[in-house]
This record gives C-alpha cells, structure tokens and sequence, in this order.
C-alpha cells in the first residue's frame, strides 16, 4: 500500500490501481490539452495574425503551461533511466506512475513550474514510496542522456 500526500492534504492509503487510474486520466488530459493547441494554433494561422488577443493570451498560456510540464518531465527522465537499471524496470515503474501522476499531468499542468532540482526532489519522494527501497539512490548521479522530448526538438 502507498500513501498519497499531496502539500496541505492528510495522506491516504492510495492503491496501485487508484494510481494508475489516475495516471490514464490525467495522461488523457494532458493529450486533450496538446489537441486544443494545436486547434488554436491553426485558427490562429487562419486570421494571419489578426486573430483576438483573448485567442492569442490562451496560446501563449497553453503553450507555456505545457512546455513547463515537458521541461520538467525531461529533467526527471535521465533518474528514471537510472532507477530503472539499477533497481529493475518494475521499481520505475512505480516511480514513474508516481512522477506522472504528481508532476507531469498534476501541478505543472495548473502552472507550477519546477526547477531541476525540485523536480529531482520530486523522483526522491517517489523512490521512497516504493515499499522496499533498499537500493542507490541514481537520482543523484549526472550525466545522463537527454529526456524524450529533448531529443525529438533535437531531431534525434
């Protein structure tokens, strides 16, 4: 069993399903969100630059709002890579549900922007969720390759 404490909230015994239940909606949103961007970005395009300055606010929000998130899933994805060969693929996991759930589609996605750091506070606080945690602590160690979505703006 984990727990779910959420800043300003009493924790409470959270399933693993309840979770990834949670991750899948929350994921669902996140891809919702890109969808109406991109819908924007083309009326946009449409007016050829005459478009309403509400319409242009709401891009700019958006698109900042889902770069934040993008950045900070970037800085955590090199942690993961290294949880995952050193504590087994069914360790990320849980961290990574843990990450996606917290971070990726939860605050960023309302506008709180973390830095590297905080996020890399983030991944901490998931590994010690996990029941057993026994192992390195590869949060801490640098080097790593670029995230996903790093390395497709790099055209990799």
């Amino acid at each position: 069993m984990t727990y779910d404490c959420q800043p300003g909230s009493q924790p409470r015994p959270r399933s693993a399903r309840d979770g990834l239940g949670r991750v899948r909606a929350m994921s669902a949103d996140y891809a919702r969100s890109r969808r109406t961007l991109a819908q924007v970005n083309a009326m946009v395009a449409e007016r050829s630059g005459e478009a309403p300055a509400h319409l242009l606010r709401a891009r700019d929000a958006m698109t900042a709002r889902l770069a934040a998130c993008e950045e900070a899933w970037d800085a955590l994805w090199p942690a993961l890579a290294r949880v995952a060969s050193s504590c087994g693929p069914a360790a990320a996991e849980v961290v990574r549900l843990r990450c996606c759930e917290a971070l990726a589609w939860g605050e960023v996605a309302r506008g709180v922007s973390y830095s590297v750091r905080q996020a890399q506070n983030l991944l901490a606080r998931a590994c010690r969720d996990l029941d057993a945690w026994d192992g390195p602590a590869p949060w801490r160690d640098s080097g790593a390759a670029p995230g996903p979505i790093a390395s497709r703006r790099a055209g990799a």
